[in-house]
């Protein structure tokens, strides 16, 4: 309990949950009235959150219970709501900084190109040959 002669817990709900009505407790987990739970994979709940949220393009969360998502790695891209970066290569003619988005968010500069996936810098794009 929070406070003196209190008979049940209040306060926010812990970050890695969320709490929707009449929860018992701040970590809605096991047998507990109200309804709430832990923070699904694809979604982060910071402390107090009333429902997961999903994560933003470019972020992913492939474990439950995480109060923010990670940043997608080099190489590849991640869409809103991301529970692995793994499936999300990046495709030949673009390179995929870390945080990137979608797919196609940062072609090969003018005169360069990709023959390959998974680039992770404009430095991965070669110039073009003459003619």
């Amino acid at each position: 309990c929070n406070r003196a002669g209190a008979t049940s817990e209040s306060g926010l709900c812990s970050a890695g949950y969320y709490c929707e009505e009449g929860l018992d407790r701040n970590t809605p987990v096991g047998l507990f009235k109200g309804r709430g739970g832990f923070c699904p994979v694809g979604s982060f709940c910071p402390e107090g959150s009333a429902s997961p949220l999903g994560c933003l393009p470019g972020t992913y969360s492939s474990h439950t219970h995480q109060q923010n998502c990670t940043e997608c790695e080099p190489g590849f891209y991640c869409l809103i709501n991301s529970t692995t970066f793994l499936d999300s290569t990046c495709p030949e003619g673009f390179y995929c900084p870390a945080g990137t988005e979608f797919a196609y968010q940062f072609p090969c500069p003018a005169g360069t190109y990709n023959n390959r996936t998974m680039a992770q810098s404009a430095k991965d794009c070669l110039l073009c040959p003459p003619g």
